[in-house]
């Protein structure tokens, strides 16, 4: 193959596009694969604002991709676009020989024309494979730099903790403006946390989520808190391919259990996983009791509770996992890395300052 086997995708590829990317699941513990029906494009909209897809084709047959999706987040306080690398797959029988680099060739050029210093990506932490590969350094690939821990949590809506007495109320109760107000004055203090503006609900960016959504929680008459419940099965799915001898072996165990207790239980092989996010988690001070509240109001919700289970993202440095570990979650944990061709972990350093979030439904 040659350089000009590398191009953008368009819509005529999305059948393809939606073929590889379930039929190579992310392995490790629990491995699992990634469906985006009814359209591949439409699922990475809530990526960030641009999105391409770099694809790279043999004799016009599919062979592999990965997408650079931009959007504004806060870094050090102000706000600044940068890049998520998601969807790097690849069919096996082209991983060899310099197939690899050659890829990542492509996509230094869109990083460039986005004039972007860096982007961020996640590896789990268990996928030994891909880790060995991206993190060797080697000729034509970027410099992957480790930034920290990042956990998945996994919680079952049913039980309710004791409350700290906050009021808690969805957010068409409160004007959309003092929520987004809140959600920037208070996400600006973190590494990466979205900017969010007005004009972005309703709009693909923020595809299935509205308003209502959002659990916020009220000091009198201040927001203090909130989160927002986003359900994305109808674009987005994941379906558990397979489980390791380990978990094999404990699952009939673990979904006994869950049947008593706060504990998720595990679906059988082959199943679509049924959950939502809670997303953009932020709280006055990062206070962990406040989001304890919140958290507790959207176990509890009698409108979830068909759900198998929530998911909510953050980071291992994070005073939030304090609320989180109280409701007995289960836990997967990712690397979160800096990406770029020319910087360095020494020229990272200013980023150290701040607790970084990653908004798990925008992954």
């Amino acid at each position: 193959m040659d350089d000009q086997n590398f191009s953008i995708a368009s819509e005529k590829d999305d059948f393809d596009l939606k073929k590889c990317l379930r039929s190579i699941p992310m392995e490790g513990s629990i491995s699992i694969a990634f469906e985006t029906e009814p359209s591949y494009f439409n699922a990475i909209t809530v990526q960030g604002k641009k999105q391409q897809v770099v694809i790279c084709k043999d004799e016009n047959q599919l062979v592999g991709f990965g997408t650079i999706a931009v959007k504004p987040v806060f870094l050090n306080g102000k706000i600044v676009e940068i890049g998520y690398l998601s969807g790097l797959r690849g069919y096996p029988q082209y991983r060899k020989g310099t197939f690899l680099a050659r890829a990542y060739k492509s996509l230094k050029k869109l990083i460039k024309e986005n004039n972007l210093s860096f982007c961020l990506t996640t590896i789990i932490e268990d996928n030994l494979v891909a880790r060995k590969i991206l993190e060797s350094g080697r000729a034509g690939l970027p410099n992957y730099n480790f930034f920290g821990n990042f956990s998945t949590f996994l919680i079952k809506p049913r039980k309710k903790i004791q409350g700290n007495g906050l009021e808690i109320v969805k957010g068409n109760k409160r004007p959309l403006e003092e929520i987004i107000e809140f959600m920037n004055t208070n996400g600006s203090k973190k590494q990466f946390y979205p900017y969010i503006e007005e004009k972005d609900f309703g709009s693909d960016y923020l595809r299935g989520l509205s308003q209502e959504n959002f659990y916020v929680a009220l000091n009198g008459s201040e927001i203090i808190g909130l989160v927002a419940k986003w359900d994305q099965e109808s674009f987005k799915q994941t379906r558990v391919v397979g489980y390791d001898r380990k978990i094999r072996f404990a699952r009939p165990f673990i979904n006994l259990a869950s049947r008593f207790t706060n504990v998720p239980r595990l679906p059988s092989e082959g199943e679509l996983l049924h959950y939502f996010y809670v997303s953009f988690p932020v709280v006055k001070d990062n206070n962990p009791e406040i989001m304890e509240s919140l958290l507790s109001e959207v176990t509890s919700d009698p409108e979830n509770r068909h759900y198998d289970y929530f998911t909510i993202g953050l980071m291992e440095n994070d005073f939030l996992t304090q609320s989180v570990r109280a409701f007995n979650p289960r836990e997967y944990k990712s690397r979160l890395y800096l990406v770029s061709f020319d910087k360095k972990p020494e020229d990272l350093r200013s980023l150290n300052g701040r607790v970084p979030h990653l908004e798990l439904g925008s992954l």
